[in-house]
């Protein structure tokens, strides 16, 4: 079974595209962002070493339980 399986089976495949599209541009910002805002590099580390574990916070704690047939590859 792989990761779009269940959004095809359930004849939701049209959003996987706009899913990837919208979270490259949401990372690629938020790098931006803080590319632009930090001036050390010690803060920039800090800035995406939080990002890193929100995002897995999020995905793991929130994403994850919600949809329990959706394989991570």
């Amino acid at each position: 079974m792989n990761d779009a399986e269940p959004l095809t089976k359930n004849g939701q495949a049209a959003t996987i595209p706009i899913y990837v599209i919208a979270n490259d541009l949401y990372v690629f910002f938020w790098g931006l962002l803080t590319y632009r805002i930090a001036r050390s590099i010690e803060t920039k580390a800090l800035v995406l070493s939080t990002l890193f574990f929100a995002f897995l916070i999020v995905h793991s704690v929130f994403y994850a339980p919600m949809f329990p047939e959706f394989y991570w590859s």
